[in-house]
């Protein structure tokens, strides 16, 4: 199955064009990734659901990983097929991906990349009272928040297959790195 609902995914803008609040909040989310990317000594990042390649862009302006990524809005392969090509010196980074993707999808890629061993960096959105307006108010999301999976639920499917070592609030959202269970 490498079926992804496009009419589910929201795109996060660029960087560049977007206000200085969200700017900001976003500059801070890629460093804190690209850090976390560091402290675990990582050479590669694999960034699935890329976008406008934010993170692309700050990790040039900074640390300089190596970096591929794959975005279902842009890239027509196969993600099973682009995701064979990783080993375990990359690491996997969806940044408020899994909200938007099916169940299904996800669970099989989480199941892929548990198989190779495979870590996985993610940012995930809290479910707060006032999200739907604040990212409203920023105009930041292109569509509505209808059918996204809410944060318990992105980690439970996260936890059939790996387990969470470390959580870093980011007030709006947390990142969270994970080992596949053995």
């Amino acid at each position: 199955m490498n079926f992804i609902n496009k009419k589910k995914l929201i795109v996060t803008p660029s960087i560049n064009e977007t206000n200085i609040v969200f700017k900001y909040i976003l500059k801070n989310l890629y460093k804190n990734v690209l850090k976390k990317v560091k402290e675990k000594n990582f050479l590669k990042i694999f960034d699935f659901g890329s976008g406008y390649q934010n993170l692309k862009t700050i990790n040039s302006e900074t640390y300089n990983f190596e970096y591929v990524d794959f975005d279902p809005l842009r890239n027509k392969e196969n993600i099973f097929e682009v995701l064979e090509k990783i080993d375990n010196k990359t690491i996997f980074v969806a940044l408020n991906v899994f909200m938007y993707l099916e169940k299904d999808l996800i669970s099989e890629i989480l199941l892929f990349l548990s198989k190779k061993k495979i870590k996985i960096l993610l940012n995930i959105s809290k479910d707060y009272f006032f999200k739907k307006q604040l990212f409203f108010i920023f105009r930041n999301y292109k569509k509505n928040f209808e059918n996204t999976l809410t944060y318990e639920e992105q980690c439970d499917l996260i936890k059939k297959r790996y387990n969470i070592i470390e959580k870093e609030n980011m007030f709006f959202s947390d990142i969270i790195f994970c080992e596949a269970k053995i």
